[in-house]
C-alpha cells in the first residue's frame, strides 16, 4: 500500500491492493487467494475445481 496523496484542493487519495480469496462451500474455508492480475480464464479454471473438491 502506498501512502496517501494529497492533492492541491486538499483532498487524499489512497490506493490499496485488490486480493479476492476462494472459499470452499461446505466448510467455509479459504483455499486460493487472488491478487491483481488474475484473469477470468484462471477464475473459470479453478472455481469449478474448488467445488467440486470441497
Amino acid at each position: 500500500m502506498e501512502d496517501p496523496k494529497k492533492h492541491h484542493d486538499g483532498t487524499l487519495t489512497s490506493d490499496h491492493g485488490t486480493q479476492d480469496i476462494a472459499f470452499t462451500p461446505g466448510d467455509n474455508k479459504g483455499r486460493v487467494v487472488y491478487t491483481r492480475g488474475t484473469t477470468v480464464d484462471d477464475f473459470a479454471h479453478d472455481l469449478p475445481l474448488l467445488v467440486k473438491n470441497a
